[in-house]
């Protein structure tokens, strides 16, 4: 059984047993890409019970990057995507009406890795150099793209980019010397910190950034024809969040269900890495909008930039 199957298994049946009698509760189908530590509120509102009190049931559905995901989400194959939120850019730009619901993180996600043994100290270092990042126009690889035209260099001249996943697959690479660095959100700094303990150093860690990150985006026509169904699945969220910030124990639970072949110690430390990052009441940030549309537009520049009043649909349908 893979990953993936084996997660939206184990969601399934969580929602199953809290939430009682499916008949009762509204289904909602969420794409999603992977398990990062942005999606611990949507884990904690599963593990207790808040989406089941909102009379919602999710049916998390993994894909395997974040644009096919909202391919299936700009086709309706899904109701909401826990995505990166510059996709309500690119879709705004092709006439679709999305929007941010729910805003679950305030903070750029990414590092860059490389061995501890590497002589390279920084981007102008690695000039030349094969780099790696998760998906092609991926949260990472945008704000790989991003820092190193603010350092002066141009991505497809200076550096050989390639797509090198995470995980396993992401540490491969980098010890096997395919690539010179990688890019890796914090769940994969964290296991290759305590799975290979000095092997590994970080180069840049950009997750002192501002930035609105990950939401659930749903498009307005949906979130109007079940105002119901996104003003609960809002609540449920947000109070999860509240949740983890009150009670780091809560935040471990999560940690725990979100990675179910980790050790208590790695729930915890990801609990703690995840906590001080998570919105506290849903809200996107105005700085961190606009540092997105920063990378996003030097990255996408024929792209038009989208103001965040267009895209907040806390303001614009949701009490």
């Amino acid at each position: 059984m893979t990953n993936s199957i084996r997660l939206a298994f184990a969601l399934a049946v969580l929602g199953w047993l809290l939430a009682g009698p499916a008949s009762a509760l509204e289904k909602i189908k969420v794409a999603a890409v992977g398990v990062n530590d942005a999606q611990l509120p949507m884990f904690v509102a599963i593990d207790q019970g808040l989406l089941a009190k909102q009379g919602i049931a999710l049916e998390v559905i993994q894909f395997t990057g974040g644009g096919v995901a909202i391919q299936a989400f700009a086709g309706g194959a899904v109701d909401t995507c826990v995505c990166a939120t510059d996709h309500v850019v690119r879709l705004r730009n092709r006439g679709l009406d999305a929007g941010i619901l729910v805003s679950l993180d305030r903070f750029n996600t990414g590092t860059l890795l490389a061995l501890a043994r590497a002589t390279f100290n920084d981007l102008p270092s690695l000039k030349g150099q094969t780099l790696g990042v998760s998906s092609q126009g991926s949260f990472t690889d945008n704000t790989l793209r991003w820092a190193i035209a603010k350092a002066g260099l141009n991505a497809d001249r200076d550096f050989r980019i390639i797509v090198a996943g995470g995980g396993a697959t992401l540490r491969a690479a980098i010890e096997s010397g395919q690539i010179a660095a990688g890019t890796a959100p914090t769940p994969d700094l964290l296991e290759f910190e305590r799975d290979a303990s000095g092997k590994f150093r970080t180069l840049i860690d950009w997750r002192s950034i501002p930035h609105s990150g990950q939401g659930f985006i749903v498009r307005e026509r949906w979130a109007a024809a079940h105002p119901e169904l996104a003003a609960g699945l809002r609540r449920a969220i947000v109070k999860a969040q509240q949740l983890i910030a009150a009670d780091p124990a809560v935040a471990q639970r999560g940690a725990r269900l979100m990675f179910p072949n980790r050790d208590d110690a790695f729930a915890a430390a990801l609990a703690a890495a995840t906590i001080p990052r998570l919105s506290r009441d849903g809200s996107v940030s105005a700085e961190g909008y606009h540092n997105m549309l920063d990378i996003l537009l030097l990255i996408e520049p024929t792209l038009k930039p989208v103001p965040l009043a267009d895209v907040d649909l806390q303001a614009k349908l949701v009490n």
